[in-house]
């Protein structure tokens, strides 16, 4: 008798999505973190040094994020470059950005611009575009608004 395995029986099989969060904000950090996990998001949360580039970080960053969250803080040229940095070291993880003025960040930008989430929209609309770019890895696990 041939047995097959049904989809959640997959998905539990599934290790976790990774997503790692670098934020300078400490709540933002910590509560961020605290609602991904509470959806089944394995989450390395980092909060940044001044002149801290990726090198730095490097060694408690995930070997393979699906998606890094980096939040940028004036100025915008300095701390886009680990933006930027991401992009470099993990090509195939989306990269988003948060920041409380986006039109300065995009004024400053060269180049395609990764997803841009203006912190005035809050927690809720950084938490849907993470959602949304896991969704669109196929490595990834279905991630609900309520799971």
């Amino acid at each position: 008798m041939m047995h097959s395995r049904s989809l959640s029986t997959d998905r539990a099989l599934r290790p976790p999505p990774v997503v790692a969060v670098i934020h300078p904000d400490e709540s933002i950090l910590d509560l961020l973190q605290l609602t991904l996990e509470q959806r089944g998001v394995s989450v390395a949360a980092l909060v940044p040094t001044a002149g801290q580039g990726l090198l730095g970080l490097r060694r408690f960053l995930p070997l393979t994020p699906e998606v890094c969250v980096a939040g940028l803080r004036p100025p915008y040229p300095a701390s886009a470059g680990l933006a930027r940095e991401l992009q470099r070291a993990f090509p195939a993880c989306t990269v988003i950005l948060t920041a409380p003025d986006p039109a300065a960040v995009t004024a400053g930008w060269a180049g395609p611009i990764p997803p841009l989430v203006p912190e005035a929209g809050g927690l809720d609309a950084t938490v849907a575009a993470v959602v949304t770019a896991l969704s669109r890895h196929a490595s990834c696990m279905s991630i609900g608004a309520n799971s």
